[in-house]
């Protein structure tokens, strides 16, 4: 059972040896022939250094997300954005879907009170999705 867990392993650690993105190599391969003029064997031995790297899962790289205020900021301004959007249209989606069902409890003459809460829940999907367009306006194309 451990012999077979050791094989698979190693399949693993071979498929991802495989799986590499070849965009990445090819784009270290090119640096590496225009940048700095080194002998072929070395830049094949870093290369297959890198791959071995992959297989024994020693590869690490440090990734800082949101280290800055303003990559903050523009990322809460999407996340709020999207929320504000998502919300007009689902509310908007809900008051078109009460408008047109007939019946209902009587509210005021001839509307119902779905019809109200329709047309309510229109009135509020509107005035969300006027938020997110006015505040796109507002910040401008960049």
């Amino acid at each position: 059972m451990i012999l077979a867990a050791e094989d698979f392993g190693d399949l693993i650690n071979f498929t991802v040896l495989l799986a590499l993105p070849g965009v990445l190599v090819l784009a270290w391969l090119v640096g590496r022939l225009l940048g700095v003029r080194r002998s072929w064997t070395a830049m094949f031995n870093d290369l297959l250094q890198l791959f071995f790297t992959f297989g024994r899962g020693n590869f690490r790289a440090r990734v800082s997300l949101f280290s800055d205020p303003h990559d903050e900021h523009v990322v809460t301004k999407l996340v709020n954005r999207t929320v504000l959007a998502l919300a007009g249209g689902v509310v908007g989606l809900i008051g078109a879907i009460l408008v047109g069902i007939s019946g209902g409890p009587p509210f005021a003459g001839d509307t119902s009170l779905y019809e109200f809460f329709g047309y309510f829940s229109l009135f509020c999907s509107v005035v969300l999705i006027m938020r997110v367009i006015v505040s796109v306006l507002h910040d401008g194309v960049n």
